[in-house]
Order: structure tokens, then C-alpha cells, then sequence
């Protein structure tokens, strides 16, 4: 069976951060892809210094291409199950049934978007419909944006919102119901809200018949767009924001019986400030320890905890040096 010195699970940007950082440290490291990025959908990603635009395709292909360089190892396949033999190394098995051994494991793997049920969504998914505006609010900017509802959070989501557009509208769907406090909060920032099951997203060239005639605004670029389809009534907007529930892919560190945690977003690993688990040898970065992270966040957290597993391994051959010796 083949051995690394590290197994890392997921070649988003966090898992492909560590990658690069571990084989540049001369460390023996494989790296399981997991499949599409959580991005995968998207034309382009936004925010990223000194490439802001470049489409995840190519962030992807040029990072992959950056860890195999430098003596990384990329394969197919999500890794499912570890357990610990005894000799100290831990046994990684896919779910299409490689077996490696490893030193150390980092658990990179994102998180999978939980997305509305609403008929539209999944088609539009990473076009017209989005989930962060540090990424794409500024695209948005002066249009016409919608707030599908999912919970609570698209409250603060339709506030935030209403720093790129004056043209705010909120879609509860039977899923957000505003206090009379946040009522009083949303009409005060004129944020219009709209009751109601939503029973269709679909695509539209809306041009400047948005919201209740709202026109385009000027940098607004074109006038793609959607329809929203409530109670009978049709209310088109230019692009749409929503909260997924991000889900974790657990089940590396469920094997291992790492502390798992219950959050606002979900259940996660339980990390210290580096990625360290509750199982020594064992480490989580990226979206998969904290679901809020943006590319930019994830590309450090990988980088800075594959140091910190770096100096983890530094320490254990220290360790072994001293034992050889005494």
C-alpha cells in the first residue's frame, strides 16, 4: 500500500493551498479531488487579488497543475474512511476503494449547498442565482435584486444587499417571517417584501421592466434576468441572492470520532485557531471548517494549516531522531 506523508481530501482551494505548501516543503503528499468545487458552476470568481475574474475552471486547472510541479500527487475519487493501524498511520480509503496510508490527514473537502426546492434554482445555480455579494455584489450593482427566502438569514441578507442596489426586494417563500421590528428595519432601508410561496425562477430578458419599473442602471451591463412566479403574479428582477444550508462532508472525521460541533450553519469539526482537530494528526481548512469563508479565506487557511502539519511532522521526526540515538 502505497504511503504519503499527508492525505489531503478535496482539491478546492483550500486542499489545493495545502497541496502546493506540502509539496513545496518536500513532503510526499496526495491530494483526493472530491469531484467539482462548490464554485464549479460559476463563470467567474470575484474578490481574488490579482485575478479577479478568472473563472474557476482556470483557478482550478492552474493550481492542480502548480501542486503536480512541485511533486504533489492529484487523483480521482472522495476520500470516505480513516482509521488509525498500528503503526501509528492512519488508513484512508475513496468511496471508489483506494486504499493509502498517511501520516497526517487534512480534510479540505468544502461543503455541499443545500439549495431551495423551488423549480429554477439549480438550473440558474452560479448565474443568476448566487449566494455571496462580496462576490458578485458588485456586478449587481444599481440592478434589480431578489432575495429568495430560506430562513432568518435572508433578512441580514437583504440588508447587505441594499449596500450595491437602492432596488432591494425580499421573496420570504414561506420560509422568512419578519418581526415587526424587522419589518419596520426593512421598510426604513425600502426594501420591498413580497409574501408568499414562490413557485418558479426562471430565465428572462427583463430589460427595464424589473420590480415595479425600475430601470437599468448606468454600468449595469445587460438586461438578462429572471421572473419570479408568486400567487399568480410575476415580479422580474436582474439577478437573485439566497442563503443554501452548506452541508459538510463528515465522514473522514465521523470514522475517526473527531469532536463534531452543532453551529448556526450546520454540524462541523470542532478546530483550534490552526485546524487542528480533537485527533492528533488529523486537520480540517477551508469551507469545511468554517462554511463563510470566501476563496481568497480558503486559499490562506489551506496554505497556513499545511505549515502548521508541516511543523507537526517536523516535530515527530525530531521525535524519531531522538529515539534512534538515546
Amino acid at each position: 500500500m502505497e504511503q504519503f506523508d499527508v492525505v489531503v481530501s478535496g482539491a478546492g482551494a483550500a486542499g489545493l493551498a495545502a497541496g502546493l505548501t506540502l509539496a513545496r516543503a518536500l513532503r510526499s503528499v496526495v491530494v483526493f479531488d472530491g469531484g467539482p468545487t462548490r464554485n464549479a458552476q460559476a463563470d467567474h470568481s470575484h474578490g481574488i487579488l490579482g485575478l479577479d475574474g478568472a473563472s474557476p475552471a482556470v483557478l482550478t486547472g492552474t493550481a492542480r497543475a502548480e501542486v503536480e510541479r512541485f511533486g504533489g500527487t492529484i487523483r480521482p475519487g472522495r476520500a470516505a474512511n480513516a482509521v488509525a493501524d498500528s503503526a501509528g498511520l492512519f488508513v484512508v480509503t475513496t468511496d471508489d476503494g483506494q486504499e493509502v496510508r498517511s501520516r497526517q490527514i487534512l480534510v479540505a473537502s468544502g461543503v455541499r449547498d443545500e439549495m431551495s426546492e423551488v423549480p429554477g434554482v439549480r438550473e440558474l445555480w452560479g448565474d443568476r442565482v448566487v449566494i455571496c455579494p462580496y462576490c458578485d455584489g458588485w456586478e449587481a450593482r444599481g440592478s434589480s435584486i431578489a432575495i429568495l427566502g430560506t430562513g432568518p438569514k435572508s433578512i441580514s441578507q437583504a440588508h447587505l444587499l441594499r449596500q450595491w442596489s437602492d432596488h432591494v426586494t425580499l421573496f420570504t417563500n414561506d420560509s422568512v417571517t419578519p418581526t415587526a421590528e424587522d419589518a419596520a428595519r426593512l421598510e426604513r432601508r425600502g426594501i420591498r417584501v413580497v409574501d408568499g410561496a414562490v413557485t418558479e425562477i426562471r430565465r428572462a430578458d427583463v430589460g427595464d421592466r424589473v420590480g415595479a419599473g425600475v430601470e437599468l442602471s448606468v454600468g449595469v451591463e445587460q438586461s438578462a434576468g429572471v421572473e419570479f412566479l408568486v400567487g399568480g403574479r410575476v415580479w422580474a428582477h436582474h439577478i437573485v441572492f439566497t442563503s443554501p444550508r452548506p452541508i459538510p462532508d463528515n465522514r473522514i472525521l465521523d470514522s475517526l470520532h473527531a469532536d463534531m460541533m452543532h453551529t448556526a450553519a450546520g454540524i462541523f469539526p470542532r478546530v483550534d485557531s490552526i485546524g487542528a482537530t480533537s485527533i492528533s494528526g488529523v486537520w480540517v481548512a477551508g469551507n469545511a471548517a468554517n462554511p463563510s469563508l470566501k476563496y481568497s479565506t480558503a486559499l490562506g487557511a489551506g496554505m497556513d494549516t499545511a505549515t502548521h502539519i508541516n511543523e507537526a511532522l517536523v516535530e515527530a521526526d525530531v521525535a524519531t531522531a531522538m529515539s534512534r540515538t538515546s
